[in-house]
């Protein structure tokens, strides 16, 4: 989605964009006083006034503010807060705008939004094919002292190496509240990085304090291991083993992690139609969005998102998805459904249309368990049952 400079600000409480750009000894020259609410053009033209590396870090740290803002984010934002400055919790929550939410804590508890726009960065990239977990039986006296954490960013600098970026390596350690070991890899990624024009013109990688690399986060109670790394199934045994050498000193048996909750590839399969019943009462299923992401290499290409007209049938869809693909040098056996979105329209009763219910799924996670009407809940859990989604 693309960021929008003008919502975002408008999202705001002038007061509290007062506050920021004053400690960032920007804008002096904007009448904050008599702005009215949501006016935000002075703002935006005190901001392009800004040379071009402040203009990026504005951007950038309000992306993250705004990435924060959802139930997601500030879960997180609330579970740092009270972690970390206890004390301003009541404060933090009398306020009513999601957006000014972040934004205070970012200018009233900046080591609690730093951790968790980490951890939030976290949790919305274990939904996606990159997450893997593993259960294990646990490692006893488990200690993550910094001879052990030297050792793993010794293993990972290893590993990294024939990619040429594996001669720098920073791990970062936190134990999370609910006592969940996190160990964020940091190693130079210049393919993936978020590229911007320097002053010079030039094209350079703008580092966000989220970008790590690797994540590893070990579960003490239970021995389990749950990474987010790229490369596919080989490289992920092999950071594991790394993890398990570094961290419990022990190595560990290759093993297939463990089965993602649901499965979403042999939607792509030839022939396959949303089957429904008529006591399920749907007049339609569609599928408005889809993120395929290649299963070989592909050149660099991270991920498709194909383009439907509204109201089209899967077997099009799929055709769609085939000339996209086709254009690429690329198969539907060659790519994986990292996400895909549902929309199952429900037949009327003769004087209104019917209702709607849209479900948004990755192997990981399914927006249906959030769904307040039960009746609706059930009869698309029928569904995904019957097209073989959930993983029973």
């Amino acid at each position: 989605m693309v960021f929008d400079l003008r919502k975002q600000l408008k999202q705001h409480d002038n007061g509290l964009l007062q506050q920021l750009f004053a400690e960032r000894g920007e804008l002096q020259d904007v009448s904050w006083s008599a702005l009215k609410k949501t006016e935000v053009n002075p703002i935006i033209a005190g901001i392009k006034a800004l040379p071009a590396c402040q203009r990026r870090r504005i951007q950038v740290l309000l992306q993250s503010i705004a990435k924060l803002a959802d139930n997601r984010g500030l879960k997180v934002v609330r579970e740092e807060l009270s972690q970390r400055n206890p004390t301003l919790v009541a404060t933090w929550g009398a306020l009513k705008n999601r957006a000014d939410m972040v934004l205070w804590v970012y200018l009233n508890a900046r080591d609690a939004f730093e951790e968790a726009a980490v951890f939030a960065r976290a949790d919305a990239l274990s939904v996606t094919r990159y997450f893997n977990r593993w259960s294990h039986a646990p490692c006893q006296g488990f200690a993550a002292t910094e001879e052990k954490i030297t050792l793993l960013e010794a293993g990972l600098r290893a590993h990294y190496a024939h990619e040429v970026r594996g001669e720098l390596c920073k791990v970062r350690h936190y134990t999370r509240m609910n006592g969940d070991e996190y160990f964020f890899a940091y190693l130079p990624d210049w393919p993936n990085n978020f590229d911007v024009f320097n002053d010079d013109g030039d094209v350079e990688p703008l580092d966000i304090p989220t970008a790590f690399t690797n994540l590893f986060v070990y579960e003490p109670s239970t021995g389990a291991i749950e990474m987010i790394a790229a490369g596919g199934n080989s490289a992920q045994q092999q950071l594991r083993q790394i993890f398990y050498r570094a961290m419990c000193e022990q190595d560990v048996a290759e093993a297939d992690p463990d089965k993602p909750e649901y499965m979403l590839d042999h939607l792509l399969q030839h022939g396959f139609t949303f089957q429904t019943e008529l006591a399920d009462r749907i007049e339609a299923v569609t599928v408005p969005q889809v993120l395929l992401v290649p299963l070989v290499e592909a050149g660099g290409l991270d991920g498709l998102q194909p383009r439907f007209r509204k109201g089209l049938s899967w077997t099009d869809s799929l055709s769609v998805i085939d000339d996209l693909l086709g254009s690429r040098d690329l198969s539907r056996d060659q790519v994986g459904v990292d996400h895909i979105q549902f929309r199952l329209q429900f037949i009327g009763d003769g004087t209104k249309r019917g209702k709607s219910l849209t479900i948004r799924i990755s192997p990981r996670s399914c927006s249906l368990k959030a769904e307040d009407d039960e009746e609706l809940q059930t009869i698309a859990g029928g569904c995904l049952r019957r097209w073989g989604v959930i993983n029973d």
